[in-house]
């Protein structure tokens, strides 16, 4: 039997039509209803809620506003959240950077003053003095924090869930959360705050859904939120549906059908299966069979077809050979059979076609129309478009003729309207068939849900929603309206550029040269003439004269600033106000850098100042070099080869004392040298570990590499030894490889390791150790290659003459210098020793060399073409001379 069946029988998001209609009229822009509640922005970029009759329950006069949770909202103003009730009400003061939605009865809020958990009423219950990542992650009353490299989970009141042992971790969804360690992902359960006792090499999940695709050893499987077994993991893939009830477990050319609860539905042969809507299957056989399966594994379409499709709650089922097609109920009930070349269904009509004719059909078959047609296009369930020799024209689902007018041809618009053509000329049409914009276009573009641009004599102009044309047709281009720009649009007219509204109001006059750009709506905009460059403002008002050759901006602490460069190349820059803040004597001045508390560098004549954007004046300098220090309020200053830090805030350096080099501040100390030795200072510029050392590291999962007296070791930031300094040399590889937790060292030319809290993991007696790769290395012992895996132990003997590190958890391996093959973790030969060379595995697919010849194999060894499709394996025999 080709199936082994185990079946057995088993929008309030939404506003009403007419009132998302006559939102849209008011408002730029609504969102869906969410508890009852959608949030809307007005055209001056203000935000507040309506409910879901469309009465405005929240006043659009925010900045910014965010779902309700818990019965209140995150809302934005004067640059600070607060939280308000939903009837608008203030509860919590606008005083925070930062805020989180309520989950429960809690939540966390951030401001200068530190990151705090607050009540519904909010009381600070809780204050967070742990460092944090650079992204603040909450989730329900926990967070994440970071330890001395590594990240670790408490709750609400301090406890630690979780010790920060991890080296990474992953947010996949508003229950699931990834905690990495030495390669290997825990699943961590928010809900419940619990983590799997079994760590995976792969995690991922799809949507929001409880479900995780995992793998191990190149084996795929699904396991739930809760950490149970759904599809064992032991397929080379799993694929889903839609909504996750169902899964195709594949090995090789089987699949075996799960369902939610991993109950085996449906065991088959196949060459390919492809989820449809509404649970159902199709499945397609190694002879290019298809049929379909039900949600509980049930064939109902028999293993028959050429091709199969689901519209419209209707299955299409074309037959072999080209001999017609069967209809089918998505309970695979077989309703009607069309001897016909061709067939497509869309909104409840049916189109068939026998030779070059159409013929079109109701739902329930009966004729839309004795006559055959041309071409057809289907509109909506009541509209349809049929050609007739050379024209077009418009009928109903009754077959009757919606108006008298003969067209050359019919198309559908974005914005909700048809677009006709005749005798040569484009018009509109609304659905039911009424002329709303004469024939006189001589094209109309798609457009948008509001706009559609039309061209009449090389000109533009466009229509709106409701098929009124907005303006004379004086556009060289089509007008381009955009929300994030405010629903405006740069536009030329005589090849000259301005602004326009949606309206057709002209913000900023057709009197540039080159495009004008929407920098902020109707406050800046920057725009040329004859080369040189500008900033106006709210009805053209001149903010920066029309003299520069080059004007960029940026911003800082909310507010804009302007870069300008004169004709002679010097930069300088003006407020938004429009005064000339810093005059244009100064070198190039990059806005990607950004201002930090204020400050910015700037550089003139070799040397660089420090520049006071709001106090307007040189606060610093001049230094031979400066450098802004990420995430911190001090910079480097280097003058004479010499470095210190200074204070951006107080304006002044933090210590008398002068350095040869001062590192970054990665963490809360950095390295430094003094006089030829290594040590590190903090961000007050203490020295915090003595400078004695010959060399010094960055601080990486809370220890740094050190060199004294020509051996290398660790150190913590107390200066206590973790790693002793009696090695040779040692290396810390990049955290893809081993997640930074594991530290290679070499002693009289023997390779050991040790773990970054100094535990020695595998004593210095070894030729050679590899990175990690997959969780494991390979080592040399005695001129033969092993594995061991992250905590020392070997799981491969030296017995190899080479061995590369595993890669899909395949290893490339050798018995002798001229045969390769391929090892799985245990041991097992997967793919035979039988290759002249072989690489590594990726995305399923390896080179290797066969008798002189290059062929890429899949992880059975079955050779592929340049597709990657399996091909026939053939001998080559080698060629021999008498």
């Amino acid at each position: 039997m080709f199936c082994n069946s185990y079946a057995q029988t088993i929008d309030e998001n939404n506003f009403e039509e007419s009132i998302k209609n006559e939102l849209t009229k008011k408002y730029l822009f609504v969102s869906t209803l969410e508890n009852g509640f959608a949030r809307v922005e007005n055209k001056n970029h203000k935000e507040g809620f309506v409910n879901k009759e469309g009465v405005e329950v929240v006043p659009v006069i925010y900045d910014a506003v965010r779902p309700f949770s818990q019965g209140l909202a995150q809302v934005k103003k004067n640059n600070l959240w607060g939280f308000i009730n939903t009837e608008g009400k203030e509860v919590i003061p606008f005083k925070y950077t930062r805020t989180e939605k309520f989950k429960g009865n809690t939540t966390v809020a951030q401001n200068k003053k530190g990151i705090f958990v607050i009540d519904q009423q909010g009381k600070i219950k809780y204050t967070i003095k742990d460092q944090l990542p650079n992204f603040l992650t909450v989730f329900d009353d926990e967070y994440i924090y970071f330890e001395n490299g590594f990240y670790g989970i408490k709750d609400f009141e301090g406890k630690i869930i979780e010790q920060p042992i991890y080296d990474r971790y992953y947010i996949s969804n508003k229950n699931v959360l990834f905690l990495e360690r030495h390669q290997k992902n825990y699943i961590y359960n928010i809900r419940i705050n619990k983590r799997s006792t079994v760590a995976f090499d792969k995690v991922r999940t799809w949507r929001d859904d409880n479900k995780i695709f995992v793998e191990n050893a190149g084996k795929s499987g699904v396991v739930s939120d809760t950490f149970q077994i759904i599809v064992p993991i032991e397929f080379d893939y799993v694929r889903n549906n839609d909504d996750n009830t169902i899964f195709d477990g594949r090995k090789g050319e089987k699949s075996v059908f799960f369902d939610e609860n991993g109950k085996v539905i449906s065991e088959c042969t196949l060459r390919d299966s492809i989820f449809l809507e509404n649970g159902l299957i199709r499945i397609v056989t190694i002879d290019d069979f298809e049929g379909v399966l039900s949600k509980t594994g049930k064939l109902i379409i028999p293993l028959q077809y050429e091709f199969i499709s689901l519209k419209n709650d209707r299955i299409i089922a074309e037959k072999k050979n080209k001999k017609g097609y069967d209809v089918f109920t998505i309970e695979g009930k077989k309703i009607k059979t069309f001897n016909a070349n061709h067939l497509s269904f869309q909104d409840g009509i049916y189109m068939i076609s026998q030779g070059s004719k159409w013929t079109v059909f109701n739902t329930d078959f009966s004729l839309v129309s004795s006559e055959k047609f041309e071409d057809v296009k289907i509109f909506n369930k009541n509209l349809i478009g049929v050609k007739s020799k050379t024209t077009w024209k418009l009928i109903n689902a009754q077959g009757k003729t919606i108006n008298t007018t003969l067209y050359e041809d019919l198309l559908q618009n974005k914005i909700g309207f048809l677009v006709a053509k005749k005798e040569g000329k484009w018009g509109l049409l609304d659905y039911e068939g009424k002329n709303i914009q004469p024939f006189i276009f001589d094209k109309v573009e798609y457009g948008n849900k509001k706009h559609v641009p039309v061209k009449k004599d090389d000109k533009y102009s466009f229509v709106n929603s409701k098929g009124e044309l907005q303006s004379d047709f004086i556009f060289d281009h089509a007008p381009r309206f955009d929300r994030y720009k405010g629903w405006l649009s740069s536009f030329s007219s005589d090849q000259k550029y301005g602004v326009v509204d949606t309206l057709a109001n002209t913000l900023i006059s057709n009197s540039y040269d080159k495009r004008v750009k929407i920098i902020e709506p109707n406050e800046f905009y920057k725009v040329e003439k004859e080369g040189l460059q500008g900033i106006v403002g709210k009805k053209e008002t001149e903010i920066i004269p029309t003299i520069y050759k080059k004007v960029s901006y940026f911003r800082d602490q909310g507010k804009y600033f302007f870069v300008v460069k004169n004709r002679e190349g010097k930069y300088g820059i003006y407020s938004s106000e429009g005064t000339l803040i810093l005059k244009p004597e100064y070198g190039p001045i990059h806005t990607y850098q950004n201002a930090y508390q204020g400050i910015i560098v700037v550089r003139k004549e070799r040397k660089e100042f420090l520049f006071d954007l709001h106090k307007e004046k040189i606060s610093g300098g001049p230094y031979d070099y400066v450098t802004m220090i990420a995430g911190k309020k001090i910079f480097s200053i280097k003058n004479d080869d010499k470095y210190t830090l200074f204070d951006a805030v107080r304006m002044k350096e933090l210590s008398s004392v002068k350095y040869n080099y001062i590192g970054e501040f990665l963490f809360d100390i950095t390295p430094a040298v003094k006089n030829g030795k290594g040590g590190f200072i903090d961000e007050k510029g203490k020295e915090v570990i003595p400078f004695i050392y010959d060399k010094v590291s960055n601080f990486s999962k809370g220890i740094a590499s050190v060199k004294k007296e020509g051996k290398y070791g660790y150190i913590d930031k107390e200066n206590n030894v973790v790693i002793p300094i009696i090695f040779d040399r040692i290396k810390h590889y990049p955290s893809k490889h081993d997640n930074g937790s594991i530290i290679t060292v070499i002693k009289d030319q023997k390779y050991g390791l040790y773990d970054v809290s100094g535990k020695e993991i595998v004593a210095p007696k070894y030729q050679f150790i590899s990175r990690f790769n997959e969780g494991y290395a390979t080592f040399k012992e005695n001129d033969k290659y092993g594995v061991f895996d992250f905590t020392g132990k070997i799981v491969l003997p030296p017995k190899y003459y080479s061995l590369n590190n595993f890669h899909e958890g395949l290893a490339v391996y050798a018995q002798n210098a001229y045969t390769y093959g391929y090892i799985n973790s245990k041991g097992e030969e997967v793919i035979p020793a039988k290759f002249n060379y072989a690489k590594d595995f990726k995305n399923g697919q390896a080179e290797v060399k066969l008798k002189g010849k290059k062929v890429m194999i899949d992880t059975e060894g079955v050779p592929l073409n340049n597709d990657g499709i399996e091909i026939e394996e053939v001998e080559i025999e080698e060629e021999t001379i008498d």
